[in-house]
């Protein structure tokens, strides 16, 4: 079964909205043959990324040449697009331990990092959902999941989060917009990326709210990165929204990072 033409239709319409490149990604949805992928779209960066189930042939069409190594044992594979730049990871979903998770992370900066994910564990009963090996560069990522939690069990989870941030090197102006938007959604369930390179645990958070409103994401933008450029998401989610004739989107995603903040929308692309 091949992907319908309106899907392919409108993810072209969002590549070339945001100078990306097509043609690879074009193959690799058709090779995948899904009526429906999740895909991530930024407001304030050209960044997205798509998620596929792992087949040789997506693998190949993304990053000919390229290995994935030891396949986990549900892997899916993870697109990363950054304007025209193309990176690929491997994806493994599950519960693990923090000291099982971190092995997708390179051998040198490991322990560094573990004292920043052993943290993230420890309170607000967060668990690890996920963990991604990229394939083109030295960086993998870990999800921890945290359910709704009551007011008091949020202003620990808000104020342990807080000093995460500060330990990898988050900027302080982006912890305290970050604070801004999550002090708003009222201790809604959230998932927590955090990164690590071959220098080190990454100095960026991604928070990915379970909140489906198109206008909250706006306001997000504003809270983050002023009402000028507020103006510029709120237009790009506009057009996410028309082109997949989409009345909801599916989550809303915060990420702090040492270009900006950034703000997007988790849909589905069918």
């Amino acid at each position: 079964m091949s992907a319908p033409a309106t899907q392919l239709q409108r993810l072209t319409r969002i590549l070339e909205e945001r100078g990306a490149p097509v043609r690879p990604v074009l193959r690799a949805v058709e090779a995948a043959r899904e009526r429906s992928l999740c895909m991530e779209v930024s407001a304030l960066s050209p960044r997205m990324t798509l998620l596929f189930p792992y087949r040789p042939e997506i693998l190949a069409e993304l990053a000919p040449g390229v290995s994935p190594g030891l396949l986990p044992s549900r892997p899916m594979l993870k697109l990363f697009i950054d304007g025209d730049q193309l990176h690929v990871a491997l994806a493994a979903i599950g519960k693990v331990a923090p000291s099982e998770a971190v092995d997708v992370a390179p051998e040198a900066t490991r322990d560094a990092w573990v004292d920043a994910v052993s943290a993230m564990h420890g309170f607000a009963d967060g668990r690890i959902s996920s963990r991604i090996r990229f394939l083109t560069q030295p960086r993998s990522t870990i999800d921890v999941f945290y359910q709704a939690r009551a007011q008091d069990v949020d202003a620990r989870f808000t104020a342990g989060m807080d000093q995460v941030a500060w330990r990898v090197g988050v900027a302080p102006s982006q912890r305290e917009g970050w604070k801004s938007v999550h002090s708003s959604l009222g201790g809604v369930a959230v998932t927590v990326t955090t990164a690590c390179t071959d220098g080190g645990p990454a100095p960026e958070l991604a928070f990915m709210y379970g909140i489906a409103d198109w206008d909250e994401a706006v306001r997000a933008c504003t809270l983050v990165a002023g009402e000028d450029a507020a103006r510029g998401g709120a237009a790009m989610l506009g057009m996410l929204a028309a082109t997949l004739e989409a009345e909801q989107m599916r989550s809303l995603q915060l990420a702090l990072r040492p270009g900006g903040p950034d703000v997007g929308a988790l849909v589905m692309l069918k």
